[in-house]
């Protein structure tokens, strides 16, 4: 028999270079799950990733591995957490080549640099004998902004041109703002490329 050597790892991707307002595929990857390389075939799996959705929208999940149809995984997302579950339609362990790609998880990118966790505590992998597999390694994931599309956030109460409250200066068109905490009002003109609101705060447009 094979002697199980094979490190499991779990790989998220990560993307450079994008625009607010664009759709960013993050692939989910696999290694150590290749029986013909000393790997554990597993017959279930559960994933989770945590994001801020300052920056990112989930939207859905796509491209799934032909081993692992889509009628196979349940999925979806709630707040700041994304979650996925396969289990084989007749519960037999599969073997998947190294570096397959399980899915990819599509978000609508808001802006920033967006922080893509998968929670190491909960990466499930569960062999023929339904024990758990330890991972022996996870990779986040990241989506970064392309050049001039600078961030910065707001905390605090005042008025868009109060530089104190921005943390990387009062917003000019090129630069991705977002209002994290507190209450904003406009009162002259303010510019931004794109503009991230968190549901606990305001801005308030004043006449003039």
């Amino acid at each position: 028999s094979l002697e199980i050597s094979a490190q499991v790892t779990v790989t998220l991707g990560s993307v450079s270079n994008v625009n607010a307002g664009e759709t960013v595929a993050i692939p989910v990857t696999v290694t150590g799950l290749d029986e013909a390389n000393g790997g554990i075939p597993v017959l279930a799996a559960e994933f989770h990733i945590f994001y801020d959705e300052l920056n990112v929208l989930y939207d859905t999940t796509l491209n799934f591995s032909a081993i692992t149809p889509p009628s196979e995984w349940i999925y979806g997302s709630s707040d700041n957490e994304y979650g996925t579950t396969w289990i084989d339609d007749n519960i037999l362990p599969v073997s998947f080549p190294d570096n397959t790609v399980l899915f990819e998880v599509i978000f609508n990118y808001k802006g920033g640099i967006a922080h893509l966790d998968l929670d190491s505590s909960r990466c499930y992998l569960v062999d023929a004998n339904y024990s758990n597999i330890l991972v022996d390694r996870v990779v986040d994931g990241v989506i970064t902004p392309s050049q001039g599309s600078e961030q910065s956030v707001w905390n605090g109460e005042g008025e868009w041109t109060t530089a104190a409250n921005w943390s990387n200066g009062v917003p000019g068109s090129g630069t991705l703002a977002v209002i994290q905490s507190g209450n904003v009002s406009i009162a002259s003109n303010g510019s931004c490329k794109n503009l991230s609101v968190n549901p606990t705060t305001s801005v308030v447009v004043l006449p003039g």
